[in-house]
């Protein structure tokens, strides 16, 4: 048996081809306004990058990526790549305007991330004052979670989904808003993105204002919608601007 933590955590040099690789539509159908130059931290193999190049013809994106092989495949498509973490980078001596980057995406990044609040503090940097900032963060709060956490005492770490185990940070949708405020930033709006397989239990609970929620051992009642889908939540999905 090949446990994840023999495969994952050395993902700085996993090979290109084995490095998790998705792009969150939804997050970037969500942009408000077209970009002109965009950061994207964590860009993978440049997939996103590289749909926003067409979306958006004439942008610019910069992209930072820790991983070696796929940073080196993101450069063939995307207009800069930095082969580091984002903290690790000095963009004044990389010849980086400050203040020059309008649009910043953060897809299922956070969460790697030893220090966001400091990191979050750093981007501001490299912000227009007008800048749009996306993130997709998922949600320690699934039920789910919970379930084997309090029913069975299991916080067990899988190659990829919420339990990844290269996270090392956990947010729910308040600790979220707390990170994002305390860190000069005002959250324009949090998108859920419903868990497929709790989608019954949100669905009929926004027909009531109280709820009574049982999965397993784990009985809640009197519920409000929103904590509800709070626990439905796969992850959320945030928009926000600096304050």
């Amino acid at each position: 048996m090949v446990y994840p933590f023999q495969e994952r955590l050395n993902f700085h040099a996993e090979k290109s081809e084995q490095y998790y690789q998705y792009v969150n539509m939804p997050l970037v159908d969500g942009i408000s306004r077209p970009p002109v130059k965009i950061l994207d931290i964590g860009c993978a193999r440049g997939y996103l990058g590289c749909l926003l190049k067409k979306r958006y013809p004439g942008v610019h994106v910069t992209g930072i990526e820790p991983n070696v092989a796929s940073a080196e495949y993101a450069s063939r498509y995307l207009d800069l790549v930095f082969t580091n973490t984002f903290e690790n980078i000095d963009h004044i001596k990389e010849g980086i305007f400050a203040h020059s980057y309008d649009t910043a995406i953060m897809s299922d990044l956070i969460e790697h991330v030893y220090n966001p609040w400091e990191m979050l503090v750093m981007l501001k940097n490299w912000l227009t004052s007008d800048a749009q900032i996306l993130l997709s963060i998922p949600n320690v709060q699934n039920i789910q979670i919970l379930d084997n956490l309090f029913q069975n005492g299991q916080w067990t770490y899988q190659k990829q989904g919420l339990m990844d185990v290269t996270h090392i940070r956990f947010f729910t949708r308040q600790s979220i808003i707390q990170l994002m405020s305390e860190t000069g930033y005002c959250i324009e709006k949090i998108v859920p993105i419903i868990d497929t397989r709790f989608a019954s239990i949100y669905e009929k609970s926004r027909h009531y204002d109280a709820f009574d929620v049982t999965f397993d051992k784990i009985s809640m009642h009197g519920l409000t919608q929103q904590e509800v889908a709070d626990l439905c939540t796969w992850q959320y999905l945030v928009y926000a601007c600096l304050k």
